[in-house]
């Protein structure tokens, strides 16, 4: 049976996030304080929150009059983490295409031209393999969120706008890729997932490269790359001896 999902929006009908039926909402209420509340889908407009049943634009305006934010109960923090040079590689195709980095997919965005900066997304496949064992409704769900917090919700929203990218990377003092200072790279870990994100804020670019990996199978790749530099070292250190 398909997981019903319910689906939260601003006033304007951009997607914040998405939960499953049944599941649970925090509301940052202006006052400081926190309250939860159980949904339930009713179908795909409409939901009922706490007992009371709304459409999600009702549900959006009244939380946006009261100055009020919300999120899942049950979403990570996502935290826009500090990277090393060395892992701007995850965010370009692989250069031996027969090793497993554990990729599950990668997406490709770019704001175009239009006067209010809307990001165009398409996915793309790495590995056929792990994008048919690990692309789950739950994968889905959390990789739409994380791109749609970095874009509306975040304090540093990276992928609001072209300015707001290339003002976050100044601010944070994302890491610079060596061979472009235009390009920032960032981190994002969950429980089963890590994003790497590389940003490029130019016209006539991709302006975002998000690729999504399995946390497990890159934690072996890793270990596996840093062997491999381990052995090459001490082989060559024999050949000097």
């Amino acid at each position: 049976m398909e997981q019903k999902e319910i689906r939260f929006i601003d006033s304007k009908y951009n997607e914040l996030f998405r939960i499953k039926d049944g599941e649970s909402i925090v509301v940052n209420v202006f006052d400081g304080t926190t309250k939860e509340f159980k949904c339930d889908y009713m179908d795909s407009h409409h939901m009922s929150i706490g007992g009371h049943c709304y459409h999600i634009c009702e549900f959006a305006e009244f939380m946006e009059r009261n100055g009020n934010t919300y999120r899942p109960r049950a979403a990570p923090f996502y935290t826009l983490e500090k990277i090393e040079q060395e892992e701007f590689q995850f965010m370009f195709a692989p250069q031996d295409e027969t090793q497993n980095r554990g990729c599950i997919c990668y997406v490709r965005g770019d704001f175009g031209s239009s006067a209010d900066e809307r990001l165009y997304t398409t996915a793309q496949i790495e590995n056929m393999d792990n994008y048919k064992k690990y692309k789950t409704a739950d994968f889905n769900r959390e990789c739409d969120n994380l791109i749609n917090y970095l874009r509306y919700q975040a304090d540093t929203p990276i992928l609001k706008s072209r300015s707001e990218m290339a003002r976050a990377a100044y601010e944070t003092q994302a890491e610079r890729f060596a061979s472009d200072h235009e390009i920032a790279g960032y981190r994002v870990t969950t429980d089963n997932n890590v994003f790497y994100f590389k940003c490029d804020p130019r016209h006539g670019q991709y302006n975002v490269y998000c690729y999504c990996y399995d946390r497990k199978m890159l934690k072996q790749y890793k270990e596996m790359q840093l062997e491999n530099q381990e052995q090459e070292q001490q082989g060559m250190e024999n050949l000097n001896m």
